[in-house]
């Protein structure tokens, strides 16, 4: 399937999606603040910018679109144009990667998909504070 957009387009379409403080970050965000926990949104210095990180329990947070990051890809992958097979493919290894990255420096990941937490956000909030709460407290150096 070829795309239909020209690359013109294409780019003004692909500029007005949102890539932080999406309707789903904001769901967590407003749920974790009514907790009183602390918390980053967006850390510059962490591999993949994590959408919400726990600097003290070392717990990045992942909320996830379902379409750029794959939801159920192997299903759905032969219905699209080589651009978004690729894109797509490079989402998720570009996860992967990231992950594999935060995991060596002693790092938890979870990754939640948007329309969960969009669904169900009390369930989506109980994995963050289970895995939260199973992670010791870090050592701050010095």
């Amino acid at each position: 399937m070829r795309d239909t957009l020209t690359k013109e387009q294409r780019s003004a379409l692909m500029s007005r999606m949102r890539g932080t403080n999406t309707a789903a970050e904001r769901i967590i965000f407003e749920l974790l603040r009514r907790r009183r926990l602390s918390f980053t949104t967006h850390s510059i210095g962490l591999p993949g910018r994590p959408d919400v990180a726990f600097e003290s329990r070392r717990l990045a947070v992942f909320i996830d679109g379902d379409f750029f990051h794959g939801r159920g890809f192997q299903t759905w992958k032969h219905k699209l144009s080589l651009f978004w097979l690729e894109k797509i493919s490079g989402n998720i290894r570009r996860d992967r990667r990231v992950d594999r990255r935060l995991w060596k420096t002693g790092w938890s990941v979870v990754h939640l998909w948007s329309r969960d937490v969009q669904r169900h956000p009390e369930k989506s909030l109980s994995r963050i504070l289970r895995l939260r709460s199973a992670r010791p407290l870090s050592r701050k150096k010095g």
